[in-house]
Formats: structure tokens, C-alpha cells, sequence
């Protein structure tokens, strides 16, 4: 059976459960430090919306590298539950 990235990575996704305060407030770090909601939105070509989704289900995996890079929040803070 052939398996793509994305597949995985939507899977990955779609389990995660609700953030932790931490977490949130690490996100919310993050979006700060990006100038904002829409700006985060435009520097990860996402809409707002996806934006909200992560402020509620955390970063997607595939994203995080990128999030934590660009904000200066680190992966750890960010998503604690795959660095547990």
C-alpha cells in the first residue's frame, strides 16, 4: 500500500485533542510576535480561519518547523504533546 506525507500528516491532524492553557498562550505568543492573526495568516498562506483552528487544536505537524521558526516560539512550547 502506497501512503503519502499528507495523508499522514492530515491524520496526525484530525486526532489531536484540545491545547492546554500553556499551550495556547504559546501559540498566542507566536501569533503576537507575527504581527497578528491575519499577518500569521498571510506569512503561512492560511486563512484566518485555519489560524483559529490551530489557536484550538494546535499547530499542525507539518507547520510547526515552519511556525516556530518564523515566531521564535519554540516546537516544545508549541505542540508539548509530541515532545512529551
Amino acid at each position: 500500500m502506497n501512503h503519502d506525507n499528507t495523508c499522514c500528516q492530515q491524520y496526525l491532524f484530525a486526532i489531536r485533542t484540545p491545547m492546554d492553557k500553556k499551550q495556547r498562550k504559546a501559540l498566542d505568543l507566536a501569533i503576537d510576535n507575527l504581527g497578528g492573526i491575519v499577518k500569521a495568516a498571510e506569512r503561512f498562506g492560511v486563512t484566518v480561519s485555519a489560524i483559529g483552528y490551530w489557536r484550538a487544536k494546535g499547530v499542525p505537524f507539518g507547520r510547526l518547523k515552519e511556525v516556530s521558526e518564523a515566531s521564535g516560539v519554540s516546537r516544545e512550547q508549541l505542540r508539548p504533546d509530541l515532545y512529551a
